[in-house]
This record gives C-alpha cells, structure tokens and sequence, in this order.
C-alpha cells in the first residue's frame, strides 16, 4: 500500500500485504478474462472494553484499477 485506505469500514495503513489475484473468463471484459484483487488483512475489532483482531478479505480490485493499490 502507497497510502492508507477505507474498504468496507476498515482503515487500512501504509505497508506490505499478502493478496490473491483471481482470472476468470468473462465475454465482456477486455480480451476475455475478467480479473479480481483481494486484499488480506489483520484489523482491530472492538467487543466491549477490548481491542481484539480479526482477519478480513477486502475486495480490491476497484483500488488496483484507480492506482490506489499496487500489485507485485
């Protein structure tokens, strides 16, 4: 990550991150295959008086296209 993001209520930081790129064939995308961007990540969730975390799955292929996430 370039710069820190929100995806689906969740405040994301400056850093690395593991993801999974998914192909798939779709007759409406350029040259015939449709691709997908998630995002893993580690998150504080509060329940109560505590700060727990929790790992999520944050759909990024919207930030990939703009530029905003950066894929190796």
């Amino acid at each position: 990550m370039q710069k820190k993001f929100q995806k689906d209520g969740h405040e994301i930081d400056v850093g690395d991150y593991a993801g999974q790129e998914t192909t798939r064939s779709d007759m409406n995308s350029p040259g015939g295959v449709r691709t997908s961007y998630v995002l893993h990540a580690v998150v504080p969730v509060r329940e109560g008086d505590a700060v727990l975390s929790t790992g999520v799955n944050l759909d990024v292929t919207d930030l990939v296209a703009t530029g905003d996430v950066e894929v190796n």
